[in-house]
C-alpha cells in the first residue's frame, strides 16, 4: 500500500493510493473521461479547467496498479450571500473505472471514500453540485447531503413569435464589444441585488467562457444609446436548433424584458427554433420569463452539503441561490 503527500491511506487496499492529480496522470484521467461519458476530453480543456481556474480548482485520483481508475473533480468558487463572502466546491467530472464501482472499501464505494478525503484536506463553507440522479442519490445516502432537488428551467418556442418590439438600445456583440472594466461595473451593481450567487466579476467571466476551449459561448451586451453605459450583459451558445441563455447580469428589473427581447430577435436572426434558461423560481427574472411566454420546467438535479452552518443554511441554499446554466461546469 503506497501513501501519497499527505492523505492518509488507511482505508484503501493493497495496490490502491489516493492523490491530487500529478502531470502524468492527465492521459489516464482523459481516458477515463472517455470511457465515462462516451466523448472526448483534450489536455487544453483539462488545463484550463483545474489548472487555470480562478480560485485553485482541485482533482484527487485513485490508482491501481498504475492506472487511474478514478477522479473527483472540484471546482472552487467564490460567492457572495447576503453582502458576505463563502467559499465553496462544486463537485464535477466524478468518475470510476467500470470495475472499481463496487463497495470495495467496507461499506463505501470508492467515489464516497475520496469525496471524504476532499472534504478533509480543503476547506470550504459549502459543497454543492448538480450531479446524476444516481451520484445525487449515492451522496444523499453517504455523504450526509440534503436531498437534491431539481432545479427551475425555462423554455420558449419561437415558432409563430410575434413581432418583437424595437429597443432603444445598442447591442454588441462579441468579447471584444465589453471591457472587462465595464464587466466588473455591472457585476458590482448586480452583486447589491442578487442573495446568493457565485462572484462574476470579469476575471471569472473570462476564464469561464473566453477562455473555455470547448465551447462556443459568445458575448451580448446592452448601452444605452446616448451614454453607452452598458445596461445588461449575457452570455449565448447554440446547439442545433436552440439558443442557451448561459449566463446573464441584470442589475435592473426594468431591463428583463428588454434582454429577453433582445436575445429572441438574435435566435431568430440565427434561425434557432427556441430558447432555453435556467433561474430560481424566487427570483424576479422568473416572472418576467413567464410573462414572456417561457415555459418553466424541472431540470437536472443540484444539491449542497452545508460545512458551515453559522454561515449559510441549506434552506439558504435552495430558496435563493440564484443560478445559471453556466455555473454548472458541462454547459
Amino acid at each position: 500500500m503506497r501513501s501519497t503527500g499527505a492523505i492518509r491511506p488507511e482505508m484503501l487496499k493493497d495496490s490502491f493510493d489516493i492523490a491530487q492529480y500529478s502531470e502524468q496522470d492527465i492521459p489516464g484521467i482523459l481516458d477515463l473521461f472517455s470511457l465515462s461519458f462516451r466523448k472526448e476530453a483534450s489536455r487544453e480543456w483539462f488545463l484550463w479547467k483545474y489548472a487555470g481556474a480562478p480560485w485553485s480548482s482541485k482533482g484527487y485520483v485513485v490508482r491501481h496498479d498504475g492506472r487511474v481508475v478514478a477522479f473527483y473533480g472540484g471546482l472552487k468558487f467564490r460567492f457572495i450571500f447576503k453582502s458576505k463572502e463563502l467559499w465553496a466546491y462544486q463537485f464535477c467530472d466524478v468518475m470510476t473505472h467500470r470495475q472499481h464501482r463496487a463497495r470495495l472499501f467496507g461499506k463505501n464505494p470508492l467515489v464516497i471514500e475520496i469525496a471524504r478525503i476532499f472534504d478533509r484536506e480543503n476547506a470550504m463553507d459549502f459543497a454543492f453540485g448538480f450531479p446524476s440522479e444516481r451520484h445525487a442519490r449515492l451522496q444523499t445516502m453517504m455523504m450526509g447531503a440534503t436531498s437534491y432537488r431539481h432545479l427551475q428551467a425555462f423554455r420558449k418556442e419561437l415558432q409563430g413569435t410575434s413581432r418583437l418590439q424595437r429597443n432603444h438600445c445598442r447591442v454588441g456583440m462579441g468579447w471584444d464589444s465589453i471591457s472587462d472594466a465595464a464587466l466588473d461595473r455591472i457585476w458590482g451593481r448586480c452583486a447589491q441585488t442578487l442573495e446568493l450567487s457565485v462572484v462574476k466579476d470579469s476575471r471569472y467571466l473570462r476564464w469561464r467562457y473566453r477562455e473555455n476551449p470547448s465551447g462556443d459561448y459568445r458575448a451580448v451586451s446592452i448601452q444605452g444609446m446616448l451614454f453607452q453605459k452598458t445596461k445588461a450583459f449575457a452570455v449565448i451558445k447554440n446547439t442545433e436548433t436552440e439558443m442557451q441563455i448561459i449566463d446573464f447580469l441584470l442589475p435592473e428589473k426594468g431591463l428583463h424584458m428588454i434582454l429577453l427581447n433582445v436575445l429572441e430577435r438574435i435566435a431568430l436572426d440565427q434561425q434557432m427554433q427556441s430558447v432555453v434558461t435556467w433561474a430560481n423560481k424566487n427570483e424576479a427574472i422568473a416572472g418576467a420569463l413567464i410573462k414572456a411566454g417561457y415555459t418553466p420546467f424541472d431540470g437536472i438535479p443540484f444539491g449542497v452539503r452545508i460545512i458551515n452552518e453559522a454561515k449559510m443554511r441549506e434552506e439558504d441554499f435552495y430558496e435563493r441561490y440564484c443560478y445559471r446554466m453556466g455555473d454548472y461546469d458541462a454547459s
